[in-house]
């Protein structure tokens, strides 16, 4: 079974992905952001 990857490396693609797979968050901007700062560091 092969799973495809996908690289967030923007706030508003952070978003999107969350819309997009009905995802309960739904951070604003700044919050995506900061979670991927999180993510990456």
């Amino acid at each position: 079974m092969d799973k495809e990857l996908t690289i967030i490396a923007e706030p508003e693609e952070l978003i999107a992905w969350a819309d997009t797979f009905d995802i309960l968050l739904n951070p604003s901007i700044e919050d995506a952001a900061i979670l991927l700062n999180y993510m990456w560091c």
